[in-house]
C-alpha cells in the first residue's frame, strides 16, 4: 500500500487528508498542536502526529516510515517549516510535493505595504477600527499603533497560546475573536458590520530578491525589492524596475555552472547545496507573463492511486500463480 505523509496545517491540507483516507493508501497527517488533531476525523488508514517537529525529527520520521511522498500543505507564510520539510525530504530521499492555495484578488481600493512597520505607519494616519487577520504571533508588532487597545480587533485561532499572545500584546478580551476557519464571505461581512471595521489587514504576496540577494546570505542584509504598491511600475528585459521615472531595483536573475548542486524545492523552485557556483544568466525578464504550473496535484494523486491499484492487481496475480505452482508441486510429490 502506498504511504503518504501530509503536513495538514491548513484547510486545504485537512481536505486532502479526508480525500486520501477514502482511497487505498496509508496516510500520516502531521499537525503542530493537539487542537489541529481534533480537526481531523479518525480513520482506519490514518495516523496523526500532533507535535511540532524539528528538521532533524522530520528527516528521522521520513526515513523510518519510508513514505512514497511527503505533501507540504502548511500555510503559505510558514516559510521556515516549508524549508525544513523540503530539506528533510532531500536528505531522506523522499519525493516532496508542495500544495499552495491561490492568492486573493484584491479590490481597487486595497492598499499594499511591504511589511508590518509600513502597515503600522499607514494605519496611524487613519481613523476607525481595525480587524487583524494576520495571526497572533505577529500581533505584538501592531501594538505600536496609536490607541491599539481600542482600535484593534484580532481574529486568531481558539488556542491557549494564541489567547496568551493577544493578552501580552495588550488586546482587550472583548476584541479577541477566537475562531477556526475556513471563513466564508458572509461571515467576514458579518464581523465587519458587527464591529464597525474600517480597515481589514491581511497577508498576501511573496518577497522578491534583488540582484545581490542570491549572493548575499547575511540575514541582516536588505536583499528584498521594495516598491510603492500604490504607484504603477514597469520592468525591462534586464530586470530593472522603473517607478516614478527612477530605477528602484533589479530582479535577481542568476544561473549555475553545475545543476547537480541544486536541490528540488517544490515543483518549480530550487535551493543550492554546498559547492554551488553562480554564473551570469543569459535570460530576459518579461513583465505581465504568468508561468503555468508544471504539475497538477490532483492529476498526480489520481495517477499514483491508479498505479497503486495496478500494482495490487499484479500482486494478486502473482500470488495466484504461486499458489497454483505450490499445489502442482505438492500433487506431483504425492504421486
Amino acid at each position: 500500500m502506498c504511504k503518504l505523509c501530509v503536513f495538514a496545517g491548513t484547510t486545504e491540507g485537512r481536505e486532502l487528508v479526508e480525500f486520501l483516507c477514502g482511497q487505498k493508501v496509508s496516510v500520516t497527517a502531521c499537525v503542530a498542536t493537539e487542537y489541529g488533531e481534533t480537526l481531523l476525523s479518525p480513520k482506519a488508514n490514518l495516523t496523526i502526529s500532533a507535535q511540532r517537529l524539528t528538521g532533524e525529527e522530520m528527516e528521522a520520521l521520513f526515513s523510518r516510515e519510508n513514505f512514497d511522498m511527503v505533501i507540504d500543505a502548511t500555510h503559505p507564510y510558514a516559510s521556515v517549516v516549508t524549508e525544513n520539510i523540503a530539506s528533510a525530504c532531500e536528505k531522506a530521499g523522499v519525493r516532496y510535493q508542495r500544495l499552495l492555495r491561490t492568492g486573493c484578488k484584491a479590490g481597487e481600493d486595497a492598499v499594499f505595504v511591504p511589511d508590518i512597520p509600513a502597515a503600522v505607519d499607514y494605519l496611524n494616519g487613519t481613523e476607525g477600527t481595525i480587524l487583524l487577520t494576520t495571526g497572533s504571533k505577529e500581533l505584538a508588532k501592531y501594538a505600536f499603533l496609536a490607541n491599539f487597545a481600542d482600535r484593534v480587533y484580532a481574529r486568531v485561532l481558539p488556542m491557549e497560546e494564541s489567547l496568551h499572545l493577544c493578552q501580552s500584546a495588550g488586546l482587550k478580551p472583548a476584541h479577541i475573536l477566537a475562531m477556526q476557519g475556513p471563513f466564508s464571505t458572509e461571515l467576514n461581512e458579518a464581523l465587519i458590520r458587527q464591529f464597525h471595521i474600517a480597515y481589514l489587514v491581511t497577508k498576501d504576496g511573496d518577497y522578491v530578491l534583488n540582484q545581490a540577494g542570491a549572493e548575499n546570505t547575511d540575514p541582516a542584509a536588505n536583499n528584498y525589492i521594495q516598491i510603492d504598491p500604490n504607484l504603477p511600475f514597469t520592468i525591462d528585459e534586464q530586470g530593472y524596475i522603473h517607478q516614478n521615472e527612477q530605477v528602484v531595483g533589479q530582479i535577481g536573475v542568476i544561473d549555475f555552472e553545475d545543476y547537480n548542486y541544486l536541490a528540488k524545492y517544490g515543483e518549480n523552485l530550487y535551493q543550492t547545496v554546498d559547492g554551488a557556483t553562480l554564473t551570469d544568466a543569459n535570460a530576459r525578464v518579461r513583465q505581465g507573463y504568468i508561468e503555468a504550473s508544471n504539475v497538477n496535484v490532483v492529476t498526480e494523486m489520481v495517477n499514483m492511486i491508479t498505479i497503486t491499484r495496478a500494482y495490487e492487481s499484479n500482486q494478486k496475480v502473482i500470488q495466484t500463480i504461486d499458489g497454483m505452482l505450490d499445489k502442482a508441486v505438492n500433487n506431483v510429490g504425492r504421486v
